[in-house]
């Protein structure tokens, strides 16, 4: 689905929020969402918060008027929780169109809204996007195999699966899905919107973090890491970009370590404007930790804005993510521990032949991962459809 057309499609996600700004963290459903806007007759687009303090919102497109609006019920967790956000999405849905032609949801609790609608006849095409997956998603083990239940019940009934990584794909083809609906899509960049600088005028001695600042970030590793290699380079300086729990501790530990002034917290950023940004970035920092299980199976949606806007990247912890990406010739997984990282570091930095080829095979590699390319692919069967 490329050009403008008479389809009405609905995308639904649980979007996290800053718990300093409000604002909602950018993701792959953000991307599509970006990519039907005009594109679509009529379109929803409907978050449901990961906390329950915040409302629901809806972005709804309904004959060329638009409008927003949210819901709250509650500050309601868990399973609760998830069903009244089913229960707004199936609301919502008919509130607004008697049909919809596509039902994108993002993980397995939306798309289980998606499949009632298709029961009752509302949606046409029903798309369960695999944001991530992970054996072990909950410590409760009533909890993980609700989670599971959800996520077998909507690979059945879903026309297509979609997967973000080569690894997730592996594991729907063992579960039984066949190749005809298995869909590998990637995370992608809007290479159209990053306006890459002149090597001259790229910050070329200085790494970038941009994140949630969340347990899955290895940030004691990655200040020592910035230590050792700002003793070696006067020039070489850190900024942090975003928020999280683990925010006052990597401040702490910047103190701990005497790197004020060369670690420059910069908090959250929209991401039109964090996309500016990076492209006068150094080298980007994607440094995770085993905490959190998603690393195993998830692609990174920051490796590849690092690449698109044309960062070498440092990369631990996302298995699956350093596999879709280790040919690009631009990202260097941590394997020998800190000091092999800081040797590549410092060669990046100190080798500009070097450093200018990796960016350059940053931005080609990218260049094929465009969402508008990933997207009208997967959406091709729209266009077949009378």
């Amino acid at each position: 689905m490329e050009a403008r057309s008479d389809k009405k499609i609905i995308v639904v996600t649980h979007a996290s929020i800053s718990p300093t700004t409000g604002a909602e963290v950018y993701g792959q459903a953000w991307a599509l969402a970006d990519y039907m806007r005009g594109r679509c007759k009529d379109f929803l687009f409907i978050r449901h918060p990961l906390n329950g303090q915040y409302p629901s919102k809806t972005e709804c497109k309904i004959n060329e008027k638009a409008q927003t609006y949210s819901s709250r019920i509650g500050n309601t967790k868990g399973v609760v929780r998830y069903l009244f956000d089913t229960m707004r999405t199936i609301f919502w849905a008919i509130k607004n169109n008697k049909r919809w032609d596509l039902y994108v949801g993002i993980n397995g609790i939306n798309t289980l809204a998606g499949i009632i609608l298709k029961k009752l006849g509302i949606v046409k095409y029903l798309v369960f996007y695999t944001a991530d997956y992970v054996p072990r998603r909950f410590e409760n083990n009533i909890l993980n195999r609700i989670y599971h239940w959800v996520d077998r019940v909507g690979i059945k009934n879903a026309d297509y699966v979609w997967n973000i990584s080569k690894r997730q794909v592996g594991i729907r083809r063992r579960q039984g899905v066949p190749d005809s609906k298995n869909r590998h899509v990637p995370h992608g960049a809007e290479m159209n919107k990053i306006i890459r600088p002149s090597i001259e005028s790229v910050d070329a001695y200085s790494l970038v973090l941009a994140a949630n600042l969340v347990p899955s970030i290895d940030y004691k590793f990655i200040l020592d890491i910035f230590k050792r290699v700002a003793e070696q380079i006067s020039e070489a300086k850190l900024y942090i970009i975003g928020t999280g729990e683990n925010e006052l501790k990597m401040k702490s530990y910047t103190q701990q370590l005497q790197l004020d002034g060369r670690v420059i917290f910069k908090g959250n950023m929209p991401h039109d404007e964090l996309l500016k940004f990076l492209p006068y970035c150094g080298i980007g920092i994607a440094i995770y930790t085993n905490l959190c299980s998603w690393t195993e199976f998830s692609d990174s949606f920051k490796i590849k804005e690092y690449l698109a806007c044309g960062c070498p990247v440092i990369a631990s912890g996302a298995e699956a993510a350093i596999e879709e990406s280790i040919n690009s010739g631009a990202v260097f997984p941590v394997t020998d521990g800190i000091d092999s990282t800081i040797e590549i570091i410092e060669r990046l930095l100190k080798d500009k032949k070097f450093y200018s080829m990796c960016r350059e095979n940053a931005v080609r590699f990218m260049e094929k991962m465009d969402w508008s390319s990933i997207y009208s692919q997967q959406l091709a069967f729209l266009n077949c459809d009378n």
